[in-house]
């Protein structure tokens, strides 16, 4: 079995009813029935640094797109089919969506400031220059006709490219944006900066904060009774924030130890989600935001 495992995701592998789990720790992939029997594994002999599960080929299943250094492997039909394709760079972020008439889902990436678009065998159908290297990616339809556009950030820029490989806008970010939150008609980035940006899908910025400690993970929820998600906010300071669209923040905790991951998941079936929180001690947390009912802002 697995030992070391830095994370875990929820897949839909198979026909039976219940979602399987897919367990990534250093070079090997493990996908784990509801039971707890593994059903499939496989050794990478690459470590892998980007992982991406989506239904590539449009059976109905999940596949995993796995990036490790400059190689890229997309497992289909329950692993029984796996495509390989090899990079001149490391591969920096990894996405999928339906981003033209190919049928399936693309798959795009990047590395050394090149952005590439593949079809499901991957094939590559165009690669575009970007303004420096990318961190972070998400497709979505912004223009609301049949195909996805492509979110990109990384080192100083956030832009966003049509399906063609042309830009819609590009902006300066100061920084190095690492993650990208999709909330239906806007974006909202951070990372390795001390700032947090609202930008709707035109390129205009809606409200950008400053706070102590780099945002490194940021998710959307809903966790309070209002009437919008909130956002759960993890610091390189350790700590993990909530809040709300107009950012004010309405709780905080330090964790004491480094934040690797948050989850969401509605585990007392009150219609709101609880918090999952991996720390680097190997401790999984769950806080439930509405036991917080006098939460003070920390001190900024």
């Amino acid at each position: 079995m697995l030992s070391g495992a830095q994370k875990i995701y929820r897949i839909r592998w198979d026909s039976d009813p219940q979602y399987e789990l897919l367990v990534v720790g250093g070079d090997r992939l493990i996908v784990v029935d509801n039971d707890g029997s593994v059903v499939w594994n496989y050794i990478m002999g690459e470590n892998i640094s980007l992982v991406d599960i989506e239904d590539i080929d449009g059976d109905g299943y999940d596949d995993i797109v796995v990036a490790g250094g400059s190689k890229l492997w997309v497992f289909l039909e329950g692993g029984n089919a796996i495509r390989t394709k090899t990079f001149g760079d490391k591969i920096t972020t990894i996405g999928s969506g339906d981003i033209n008439e190919t049928g399936g889902r693309e798959i795009f990436l990047a590395t050394n400031g090149t952005l590439f678009l593949l079809d499901s065998y991957l094939n590559q159908l165009w690669n575009r220059s970007l303004p420096s290297y990318a961190y972070a990616t998400i497709s979505t339809n912004v223009d609301l006709d049949d195909f996805d556009e492509i979110f990109m950030g990384g080192l100083g820029f956030v832009m966003l490219v049509d399906g063609n490989g042309s830009d819609i806008w590009t902006r300066n970010i100061g920084g190095n944006i690492t993650t990208i939150v999709d909330t239906g008609n806007s974006i909202v980035i951070g990372g390795k900066t001390d700032w947090i940006y609202r930008i709707d899908y035109l390129g205009d910025t809606l409200w950008s904060n400053r706070i102590y400690g780099a945002p490194t993970i940021i998710m959307e929820a809903n966790l309070v009774d209002d009437d919008s998600p909130e956002y759960v906010v993890a610091f390189s300071d350790m700590t993990v924030s909530l809040i709300d669209r107009n950012y004010d923040e309405l709780l905080s905790r330090n964790m004491t130890v480094g934040i690797m991951d948050l989850g969401k998941v509605d585990y007392d079936g009150d219609s709101y989600h609880e918090v999952i929180v991996a720390l680097e001690n190997n401790t999984t947390l769950l806080m439930d935001c509405l036991l917080y009912t006098s939460p003070s802002p920390r001190d900024r």
